[in-house]
């Protein structure tokens, strides 16, 4: 049985590539091809897939909002990030927010190719190029020294903290996350107590130190 692919990419010669690349893999199929997430949601609810290779920059913006959409409504398939982007903190996120995997745009065709039956078969973890498993790696010892003290932070915390150290109001960050303004502010006190900060500007401070948020 083959391995049925949907891409995702703006760009429509990059479209013809990978599916070219593809197609010589005779365990893999290329079942649909989407310039945007609104053909992709669409497309979704027709055509049957087990891995989306997803771009994360699209001409409509960045793609990162579909995943837990995908994942909500079809579990069962799985998510390969394709990007330029190398932020780890944005990598970390978006494996948070449940993508199978990362994958920078330089991967070549055989390695393209075998990533995506790896994550297609579940391995248990998330499947990203070398580069991004070593600075996960390393990311991941510095936490556990300078998290030594510090309670560990579940991944809406750290979304709440990110908006904050942007300066957005409970209010705001209550539109963007779905969040009443009152448990935007439970948020707020339980990051300070888990920080051990006394005010916002300690907990901002005290999230870039443990690398939480950019600087």
């Amino acid at each position: 049985m083959k391995i049925k692919v949907i891409l995702i990419d703006d760009h429509p010669l990059v479209r013809e590539g990978v599916s070219s690349m593809l197609g010589q893999d005779e365990q893999l199929e290329i079942v649909a091809r989407y310039a945007t997430t609104t053909e992709l949601l669409s497309g979704l609810k027709k055509q049957q897939a087990d891995v989306i290779l997803l771009d994360l920059q699209l001409a409509e913006g960045n793609s990162d909002f579909v995943i837990p959409v995908i994942k909500a409504g079809y579990p069962h398939i799985k998510i390969l990030v394709l990007s330029s982007n190398d932020n780890i903190y944005n990598i970390k996120m978006l494996l948070n927010n449940g993508a199978d995997g990362y994958l920078l745009k330089n991967t070549g065709q055989g390695d393209l190719q075998q990533f995506i039956k790896r994550v297609w078969s579940g391995e248990g973890q998330p499947v990203v190029s070398p580069e991004i498993h070593s600075l996960l790696k390393s990311l991941s010892d510095k936490r556990n020294v300078q998290f030594s003290g510090v309670q560990q932070l579940t991944p809406r915390e750290v979304e709440v903290l990110q908006l904050i150290s942007q300066e957005l109001t409970s209010h705001e960050i209550g539109e963007k996350l779905h969040l009443s303004q009152r448990t935007v502010e439970s948020y707020r006190l339980l990051l300070m107590q888990k920080l051990h900060v006394k005010n916002m500007v300690g907990m901002v401070k005290k999230a870039i130190m443990l690398g939480l948020v950019k600087n």
